[in-house]
């Protein structure tokens, strides 16, 4: 079974030559969306951390840069940080992340079961209907989106801490999970990432992940 979180510790040979290009960069406020914080205009990446990607998790990466940020940098405040919701990236495969900032404290990705179902990531259209639901959508629209932004309402099991230069690559749709905060007030101080959001590209004569399916 191949791994559905990945840790790379000392991930860019030069880490401070990125870090330099994210607070050279414009960032536009992202608050109104699920995450809470600020990114990038412009995106940087390179085939070579396309391929390294694709052998870590064993399998051919599909961009859609017209969907989601591929090499966008992304940073959070500790203001900014209170607004952090709990979620799971339905429509993508994988989601990735290179922490650039040095001693952001308890900043990092956490990971979530829901306290009164039990839920760790969404549920199938079948597992919907077992906890008393239509489908997969009612859950997601009655329970996730009722108790997104109330962390009493989850359970922290485990979460991975905001390192420099560490890249962790998780299944974004198997999971809840949620940025553990902030740190600092402005970009400089922040908790800033390098992102990375992809789909595993499917073989030939095989069916497109349909999350109903699972």
């Amino acid at each position: 079974m191949r791994s559905r979180v990945i840790v790379v510790d000392d991930f860019y040979p030069k880490p401070e030559v990125i870090r330099r290009r994210a607070l050279e960069s414009e960032y536009a406020d992202i608050t109104a969306s699920r995450y809470p914080g600020y990114q990038t205009r412009v995106n940087v990446e390179s085939d070579a951390i396309k391929r390294t990607f694709e052998a870590l998790i064993g399998a051919h990466v599909q961009v859609d840069r017209s969907r989601f940020t591929w090499g966008g940098f992304r940073f959070i405040t500790s203001e900014s940080g209170r607004r952090s919701r709990v979620h799971a990236d339905i429509n993508i495969d994988w989601a990735g992340m290179v922490y650039l900032t040095e001693n952001a404290g308890s900043a990092g990705t956490g990971f979530f079961r829901h306290r009164e179902t039990g839920v760790e990531r969404p549920p199938t259209d079948r597992e919907a209907r077992a906890l008393g639901f239509a489908d997969a959508h009612e859950f997601q629209q009655r329970v996730v989106a009722r108790d997104d932004a109330d962390f009493a309402k989850w359970e922290l099991t485990t979460s991975i801490a905001p390192v420099y230069n560490r890249l962790i690559l998780f299944r974004g749709c198997e999971f809840y999970h949620a940025p553990l905060g902030g740190s600092g007030d402005d970009f400089a101080t922040s908790r800033l990432t390098h992102s990375f959001f992809f789909n595993e590209r499917a073989k030939v004569g095989q069916p497109a992940y349909a999350l109903a399916d699972r």
